[in-house]
């Protein structure tokens, strides 16, 4: 892992996923931290629960928050930490 925080969200660059999470990180003055692009949300908490990634942000209104929720939670102990508004 590099050093600071890593988050990971869905892909490609410049989607609207790549752009909530840059906005987030800059709200937080997270400057350090590193965005890495998955395919996937599946793939996204497999990383997490590998400790690959630090965090995975999620726009709340995808269709897969659901599942990525309780895949996180119930197959890997992985709880929701914090949720934002963001004008996307």
């Amino acid at each position: 892992m590099r050093n600071g925080l890593v988050f990971s969200t869905l892909g490609p660059a410049g989607s609207n996923h790549d752009l909530v999470t840059r906005r987030y990180l800059a709200f937080h003055g997270l400057n350090a931290a590193h965005v890495r692009l998955e395919a996937d949300f599946e793939s996204a908490i497999a990383l997490l629960a590998g400790s690959e990634v630090n965090h995975v942000v999620q726009v709340a209104v995808h269709p897969s928050t659901v599942a990525t929720v309780a895949t996180a939670f119930f197959q890997h102990g992985i709880r929701v930490v914090d949720a934002f508004v963001s004008p996307s």
